[in-house]
């Protein structure tokens, strides 16, 4: 990959402490300047009954580790504890009572996490939850997050298309919330937590769409984007280059480079991570697509025939740079916390 003027990859996932010197061989391959790990909360989504309920203790592991071995700082989302809403039979037997999401945060930060991640909003955890993304105990969580300096990073939503038949077999059915219901519930929590940076990665799911993205961010001061594509957004950032390039550069500064590289265990169901040569391919994808006009591998398994390549944005390298790594450092103002202090 051809060196870049400072990458910070904004949406790494750990969940699997014994993968961390992968982490560091990716913090090398892709010549990264930082990057923030994410926590997942399991607890109540399908087929994870067997997991922990939320994978921090892994990711703080991770974060003790790297920033011990490399010279870059390494920040760490922690994620809440949600088995309080589920029934007995679901939260792995009976759940003593849990603290208040308020002070779960406080607990987080005590233990070092840097910010909160949030992936309550995605369809199939938001319906076993009983959650929307303005859901008051979301608001909470938020509005302690922002007194302490915390961002939040918030999954909100999934790609249109996983409610149409284009999805298949795989298509979201009745009893889950519909994407513009969602959408709008991302708005009303950054507008009941206006203290709280708030980042949707995905483009939350509007890169289809982004005269609406537009609207979103003009709306909402404190909430961010991030490029995580979930692979999604390749075709349709590229059908339009021009409207993408405009977009890119009108708001270059409320977008982050995120990869969603995943260090989970490989083979663990239904979170299965990739390998390390995956994560790199991800990562040198995105950027390739960013910064040059060259064709690019669309890997989204729901792409048209057309546009299983598609032509990169090219987008001049003063917004670039912003979106790569400035705006990363603009929301994490301050060093790493320690871990445990």
């Amino acid at each position: 990959m051809s060196p870049q003027p400072g990458v910070f990859d904004f949406h790494v996932h750990a969940g699997d402490a014994f993968r961390t010197h992968e982490i560091s061989a990716y913090i090398r391959d892709t010549q990264l300047t930082g990057l923030c790990l994410l926590s997942l909360p399991t607890a109540g989504y399908p087929g994870a009954d067997k997991l922990p309920p939320h994978m921090n203790e892994a990711v703080l592991e991770s974060k003790k580790r790297l920033s011990a071995s490399e010279n870059i700082p390494v920040y760490a989302f922690g994620c809440l504890d949600n088995r309080d809403l589920l029934p007995a039979s679901r939260a792995g037997g009976a759940v003593k009572s849990l603290p208040s999401p308020a002070e779960q945060i406080a607990i987080l930060h005590e233990a070092g996490f840097d910010g909160l991640k949030l992936w309550e909003g995605k369809p199939l955890l938001a319906a076993a939850l009983g959650l929307k993304p303005q859901h008051q105990r979301l608001v909470d969580a938020c509005r302690e997050a922002g007194r302490r300096d915390m961002p939040v990073i918030f999954h909100v939503a999934d790609p249109p298309e996983f409610w149409t038949r284009a999805a298949g077999e795989t298509a979201y059915g009745d009893g889950l919330p519909g994407f513009d219901e969602l959408i709008e519930g991302a708005a009303l929590l950054c507008e009941q937590a206006p203290e709280t940076q708030i980042v949707f990665p995905h483009l939350l799911f509007l890169a289809g769409d982004l005269k609406r993205a537009a609207s979103f961010l003009e709306r909402l001061p404190n909430a961010s984007l991030d490029l995580a594509p979930g692979n999604y957004a390749y075709e349709p950032l590229a059908a339009d280059r021009e409207t993408s390039i405009a977009f890119f550069t009108e708001y270059s500064k409320r977008i982050l480079f995120g990869t969603d590289a995943f260090f989970f265990t490989v083979d663990a169901f239904p979170l299965p991570g990739d390998s390390l040569e995956g994560n790199c391919r991800r990562c040198s994808r995105l950027l390739s697509f960013l910064s040059g006009g060259k064709d690019v591998e669309n890997p989204y398994p729901l792409a048209s025939v057309g546009a299983r390549r598609v032509r990169g944005l090219s987008l001049p390298g003063h917004f670039l740079a912003d979106i790569l790594a400035g705006n990363a450092h603009r929301i994490l103002t301050k060093p790493p916390k320690e871990v445990g202090g």
